[in-house]
């Protein structure tokens, strides 16, 4: 029946011979179609090989784990690109990225708004803040143009 509790179908859902026989998998004609793909992954690593022993011979493998200086210079090298300093014999202090040219606008508007101005400069004398610069000389030196 349509309605009875279902314990028949389940039983004989994916029973071998059945309507729903998948013993010999969801496809019965099976072939195989990834030989064709073989070639082509082959062709791939191939190239991948050719790739990265052209890039070893007149590339630098070394720019890619070397770390940089703010001026775009890799540390430890002794020929740098664009003319850059023999670092070869510099000591690292830090490793940094140079991110001068995307944060500089960026940090000078924070630093130069009135809230900075407010909190470094004035402070708020109505809330007990003092100004964290607290010479005259930190004061002038901090004024932006």
């Amino acid at each position: 029946s349509c309605c009875a509790n279902g314990d028949d179908e389940k039983e004989n859902k994916f029973k071998k011979g059945g309507d729903h026989d998948i013993s010999e998998g969801p496809v019965t004609k099976r072939g195989c179609t990834d030989i064709c793909c073989v070639p082509l992954f082959i062709f791939a690593q191939v190239a991948f090989v050719v790739v990265t022993v052209m890039g070893m011979a007149d590339g630098n493998p070394q720019k890619l784990y070397r770390p940089r200086d703010y001026r775009g210079n890799y540390c430890g090298v002794e020929e740098n690109w664009n003319g850059g300093s023999n670092t070869l014999k510099a000591p690292t202090l830090s490793y940094t990225m140079n991110v001068t040219s995307t944060v500089d606008t960026l940090m000078k508007q924070m630093v130069c708004s009135s809230m900075a101005k407010t909190a470094l400069v004035d402070g708020r004398a109505s809330s007990g803040i003092l100004p964290l610069l607290k010479t005259k000389a930190d004061r002038d030196k901090y004024m932006c143009d």
